[in-house]
């Protein structure tokens, strides 16, 4: 009947949202905006550092009242202790010097929210693998005491119990969905309602902080943390003959970032995945990064390549085997 295929984040010990059906073929040529946008690295807004422009959050004065006679530090803490992201940006909008002290921490907030796997350790796991068949490496037995690994049970290499726990996902203004046709990006209708008293202003200040950006710029790339290799969207994007569509997400282009990372990231002890690739020479169920650690962002912002080496484009090499695997794929 063929195996079953999940996104696992082993750093967390959690799942993802897989888009398309469970099998690979049903699922692997799909657009996976969970993945993608889970690994992808917000800016902040420059129309809010604009707002900024020339003012210092200055210390407090004789006329302040209320929370503002406290020092910056403690607004700090005081802002912190607001559980809820919706509800901080609501704090710190209420006047300069709250934004201004608590803008750092909410845009590190928003970060951590929106792309919680970056970093983490990946793998696209079968529920034909066995749990002494797993890539090396990927389980300490520190690790494996804290997924609570099982090596008697049957399938998905011991972690079976790990499908139930999904990492929740910040989209700002918009939500993840799952309908009969997969899942997909739309607007949050809950937050819609939240901002239906708001003035037009501060509707649009709520906005503007609230949501995640990304602007539009030609040097995002994927980067495999654990090797040092990154991959420009530009070569992907252009696949699809649209080398200059909008990155990160790279819209009607097929494939995209996240086909960049799914085509080596695939594991399981059964290697068949529903069809031959005769052109790609290596095995997709046993891929080489399985367990490896990732990132979407743009080239300024790369962290240091692992262990004092330098970044390595593998652009080209990427590229040709996508386009090997599109070119043999028949649905």
């Amino acid at each position: 009947m063929g195996q079953y295929w999940e996104f696992l984040n082993i750093s967390l010990g959690q799942a993802g949202r897989r888009n398309g059906g469970a099998k690979w073929l049903e699922f692997f040529f799909c657009e996976q905006p969970f993945l993608v946008r889970s690994l992808t690295v917000p800016y902040p807004s420059d129309k809010v550092d604009r707002w900024l422009e020339g003012f210092t959050a200055i210390t407090p004065r004789d006329k302040d009242q209320g929370l503002l006679r406290v020092p910056n530090e403690v607004l700090i803490k005081i802002v912190e202790l607001v559980p809820s992201i919706r509800d901080r940006v609501c704090l710190a909008l209420t006047c300069k010097r709250l934004l201004s002290v608590s803008r750092d921490q909410i845009e590190e907030l928003k970060k951590q929210l929106a792309a919680p796997w970056a970093g983490g350790r990946l793998i696209c796991i079968g529920d034909y693998t066995d749990a002494d068949d797993l890539p090396e490496g990927l389980l300490t037995e520190e690790k494996k005491r804290k997924l609570k690994w099982d090596p008697d049970s049957h399938g998905w290499g011991g972690m079976g119990h790990l499908l139930k726990k999904h990492t929740p996902l910040f989209l700002g203004t918009a939500c993840l969905y799952r309908d009969i046709w997969g899942v997909s990006i739309g607007l949050d209708k809950k937050l819609q309602d939240f901002l239906e008293p708001f003035s037009k202003p501060d509707h649009e200040r709520f906005l503007e902080l609230y949501d995640v950006h990304y602007p539009a710029r030609d040097d995002w790339v994927v980067c495999n943390l654990s090797l040092g290799k990154y991959v420009r969207a530009k070569a992907v994007a252009g696949l699809s003959g649209k080398p200059d569509a909008p990155a990160p997400f790279l819209p009607k282009c097929s494939p995209d970032l996240g086909h960049a990372i799914m085509y080596k990231i695939c594991w399981s002890s059964d290697a068949y995945v529903g069809s031959d690739f005769y052109g790609y020479k290596e095995n997709i169920a046993r891929g080489k990064w399985a367990g490896h650690r990732f990132v979407i962002t743009t080239m300024e912002r790369m962290p240091d390549a692992p262990k004092g080496k330098e970044w390595e484009d593998i652009s080209k090499q990427v590229a040709k085997d996508l386009k090997c695997i599109w070119s043999e794929n028949e649905w």
